[in-house]
């Protein structure tokens, strides 16, 4: 069983197997009544963490978790990107450097998904994704993180053959210097741009109510 105070409410929460019991400070004799002579875990401090991390910690547990479960999207769609890995030229103007390469919907893009019937395309077959601002968001922290694993993976590599003295006269390369290929996002659309996207989706199948 789990205890946490809350001191501004004066309430004690007991996280039992049964459900959770409230318990006011002036009450706390009662606990000898649910708890009796077990143990309890008094939990003092907390690790900040996010969706992302607690799924990971999951998959990191050997459990299959399903492909297909979606992020719910809440708030206005003011991004595009490739759903995919791919990496998918438009014109000369307009490519999408792969899954993180996040593009704002500024009135000149949605001009040009107006006048592209492969824009309109992609979008219709999930090739390219419209995404909210926290979704852009959680894209760049999951990039971050990949890239701080990577360079984490080469620096140990390197460490271990200075050790082993098997590198030689190899070149080594500086990974932490490296310039992500993934741009730099910043930006946001304006209420005109909101209005003509809303318009724009309207007249593509499978976007309505965007």
């Amino acid at each position: 069983m789990i205890v946490l105070l809350d001191v501004n409410k004066q309430i004690i929460s007991l996280y039992t197997r049964d459900g959770i019991v409230d318990i006011k400070f002036q009450d706390v004799g009662s606990l000898y009544n649910i708890v009796g002579g077990d143990d309890i875990l008094y939990v003092t401090n907390a690790i900040k963490t996010n969706a992302q991390k607690v799924i990971d910690m999951v998959k990191s547990m050997g459990v299959k978790v399903k492909n297909n479960t979606s992020i719910p999207s809440y708030g206005k769609k003011t991004y595009i990107h490739v759903k995919g890995e791919e990496i998918i030229p438009i014109d000369d103007l307009l490519r999408f450097r792969g899954h993180y390469d996040a593009h704002p919907l500024t009135s000149e893009l949605l001009q040009k998904i107006k006048e592209s019937s492969l824009l309109q395309s992609l979008i219709k077959n999930n090739k390219l994704e419209l995404i909210t601002s926290a979704e852009r968001k959680m894209l760049e922290e999951e990039r971050v993180r990949k890239e701080d694993e990577r360079t984490g993976s080469i620096l140990v590599d390197r460490e271990e053959l200075e050790q082993k003295g098997e590198h030689g006269n190899a070149e080594v390369i500086d990974f932490t210097s490296e310039v992500s290929g993934s741009r730099s996002i910043t930006g946001e659309s304006g209420a005109n741009t909101m209005s003509e996207l809303a318009e724009l989706m309207e007249n593509i199948e499978g976007f309505e109510g965007l």
